[in-house]
């Protein structure tokens, strides 16, 4: 894996990486997974049926399931879940109207919950029963853990931790109490930190790791000439530059324009991701019909020069960027690209530990790194893009975003919801605070004894582990 663990507590501040998120997947269910078309896949919920005019959700819970500990999963740890998260404010990775419209949660019976909101919110299932979110722990070990949790998780998933090394490995056993324990195949996985792609890549030729995963392309043709087996992922949501707005220069839109627009973003897929990756300037997929046609603004680096000069100040910043060929390869292009414009920008190195503590204390400028918003869904923005946002990391405030926002989550159909989805994507990228570069691509290589698993439908470089197994 090509980040460090830093709790598998996902309701954690610092649970962030693609190596928390895996671990902490194997070890806990989600009540609902999300397919590659968005829709959602039973889990440990079943169904989810709104009424009220999307102010009520009743959420049917899979029968006879219990947690590694022995307790049973029932509709009392999904209350306890969720008010947690509304008590504690902490979770990165929670959409914001979990906390804000999520009024009541309350037992029908031991295996159906109802969600009362106090405004309606049509993809609640899909914002706030999934992903990180909808991970449901063991109500009675994280009492018993308190802080410590996050060392010591509990679930109902296919495996129970047996062991956490920072900076080396998590080992993950077979939970044979499992309700998916006819489908886990390994007994034993070992995910390994292994933080550079190519001595990823040249483990698994010497065979001593079976498969790596990363969230950078940059090996694939390495390990295809090596005979390996490999994955390339491309995701719907891209990587890009995340800004602090409250910094000199980068408080003036027009300076947040000229910084996009001096991107030569093919120049960039070509040289830093051998083409593997797409050029983009959409914070969605570009046929999405909420984004279609919306979008930061391209490459003109004529034009950037006469924004910078209607500013008339020097901006100098710093860009942080992640220790990886394609991070470093990328940044030091725009660094060249913006100096071509005349933004002068020194780079910082950095591990995913260190840019993550940067930007969550504002303590950065620019940041180039998988910090950046991932999502498939403008109503999953909002995290980012409204004032409140936790993951609005920049300090960007729109409060027609923050209205819209709203009236998003009251959309009775998708009908209603595409104009107010299409308007705040146009705010923001004519807004530009932070700016998208390529499409996030994550790269899997094996051996061909494995069988390499899908991309867990939330990020490029995270996968389920039960489908993944080696040839017997």
């Amino acid at each position: 894996m090509p980040f460090d663990v830093q709790t598998l507590d996902p309701i954690a501040p610092n649970f962030a990486s693609s190596m928390d998120y895996t671990a902490a997947r194997g070890v806990m269910d989600p009540l609902f997974d999300v397919d590659a078309q968005g829709a959602l896949v039973p889990q440990l919920a079943l169904g989810a049926v709104a009424s009220d005019g999307n102010r009520t959700f009743t959420v049917q819970l899979r029968d006879g399931v219990k947690f590694s500990d022995g307790t049973d999963f029932d509709a009392a740890a999904v209350i306890a879940h969720y008010q947690e998260i509304k008590d504690k404010k902490t979770c990165l990775g929670c959409a914001p109207r979990l906390v804000g419209l999520v009024s009541a949660i309350t037992a029908k019976d031991p295996h159906t919950v109802v969600f009362a909101l106090s405004a309606p919110w049509a993809e609640f299932p899909e914002v706030g029963l999934t992903g990180i979110a909808g991970l449901i722990p063991s109500p009675t070990a994280k009492k018993a853990a308190g802080d410590a949790f996050g060392r010591n998780p509990v679930g109902t998933g296919a495996f129970k931790l047996a062991e956490i090394a920072p900076g080396d490995h998590v080992t993950l056993v077979r939970n044979e109490t499992s309700w998916l324990a006819d489908r886990t195949y390994p007994d034993k996985v070992v995910l390994k930190v292994m933080l550079d792609t190519q001595t990823a890549v040249q483990s698994v030729q010497a065979g001593t790791i079976d498969v790596m995963v990363s969230s950078q392309p940059n090996q694939a043709q390495q390990a295809k000439s090596a005979g390996l087996q490999v994955q390339l992922n491309r995701g719907l949501a891209p990587d890009g530059i995340i800004m602090n707005l409250n910094r000199p220069g980068l408080d003036d839109v027009r300076v947040r324009r000229a910084l996009s627009m001096a991107i030569d973003r093919q120049a960039i897929n070509k040289v830093a991701y051998n083409g593997d990756t797409q050029p983009t300037t959409a914070f969605l997929a570009e046929d999405d019909p909420e984004q279609q046609g919306i979008g930061v603004p391209g490459y003109d680096p004529d034009k950037a020069r006469q924004l910078l000069a209607e500013y008339g100040k020097p901006v100098r910043l710093e860009l942080n960027t992640l220790q990886g060929s394609n991070y470093i390869a990328a940044t030091q292009l725009i660094q060249q690209q913006w100096k071509a414009v005349g933004v002068e920008t020194t780079i910082k190195v950095n591990t995913a530990v260190g840019i993550m503590q940067d930007v969550l204390q504002r303590n950065y400028d620019t940041s180039f790194s998988p910090a950046f918003m991932a999502t498939t869904t403008v109503d999953a923005l909002e995290v980012a893009f409204s004032s409140t946002g936790r993951l609005n990391l920049g300090g960007y405030v729109n409060k027609q975003n923050d209205e819209l926002f709203g009236q998003l989550g009251a959309a009775t159909d998708s009908a209603a919801a595409l104009p107010i989805a299409r308007q705040i994507l146009t705010n923001v990228s004519n807004d530009v605070p932070s700016i998208p570069v390529v499409r996030k691509t994550g790269m899997f290589a094996a051996s061909a004894k494995v069988h390499l698993p899908a991309p867990d439908g939330y990020r490029v470089d995270a996968f389920t582990l039960t489908d993944l197994w080696l040839t017997r």
